[in-house]
């Protein structure tokens, strides 16, 4: 395991396992759960290539915060299938925001 610093967050188990991520906020502000889709792309970024285009998403990695004795991670929960996700929005929309049907 690489040496961790305050300002990261590693990711254990699961396809990102051993991903050191460099935070801009504290761990602790963190989402408790994340969901990221897993393709390609997203090993050619976190190696520090290009990204291709129309990249197919071949699955969905849930991680959950954990606190550690010196360090904080991210610990692999489950895949699933990226159809099998929901989406809510961060913010519900208020009144005002809804669309008017034409």
């Amino acid at each position: 395991m690489a040496q961790q610093s305050r300002n990261t967050i590693e990711f254990i188990h699961g396809p990102l396992d051993g991903h050191i991520e460099i935070l801009s906020i504290a761990a602790e502000q963190l989402p408790e759960s994340i969901i990221c889709y897993i393709s390609e792309n997203i090993f050619r970024l976190l190696d520090g290539r290009t990204e291709q285009h129309a990249n197919r998403i071949t699955s969905a990695a849930i991680y959950k915060r954990q606190r550690r004795i010196k360090s904080w991670n991210y610990t692999f929960a489950a895949a699933i299938a990226p159809d099998q996700v929901a989406i809510e929005p961060m913010v519900k929309p208020s009144a005002s925001d809804e669309e008017t049907p034409i």
